[in-house]
């Protein structure tokens, strides 16, 4: 998925939820800050499942075998903008 793919995605689902107009989209995909407050439509259920997809993408970007059990906060506190993009759309199904 294009990183612009993936900035509109974002942004549509973030206005269903916080009315935050459309046009004036943050880049989700290079700023912490915007994934950040996107972060936090997701359920309780959704940020644990969020939480397992992040750790799967930085684990495949680093080439860590996925099985392999590592600490979560290790992977999620260093994830990228792009990385924390990746997964967020990968819990809520709109990666393509």
């Amino acid at each position: 998925m294009k990183k612009q793919e993936q900035r509109i995605a974002i942004a549509r689902h973030i206005s269903s939820h916080a009315r935050i107009p459309y046009l004036n989209m943050p880049d989700y995909c290079n700023d912490l800050n915007a994934i950040h407050e996107a972060e936090k439509v997701l359920t309780y259920n959704q940020q644990n499942y969020y939480e397992g997809t992040l750790c799967g993408v930085i684990r495949k970007e680093r080439g860590i075998n996925p099985h392999t059990c590592a600490a979560r906060a290790s992977f999620t506190t260093y994830a990228t903008a792009a990385q924390r993009a990746e997964a967020f759309l990968k819990t809520l199904n709109l990666w393509t």
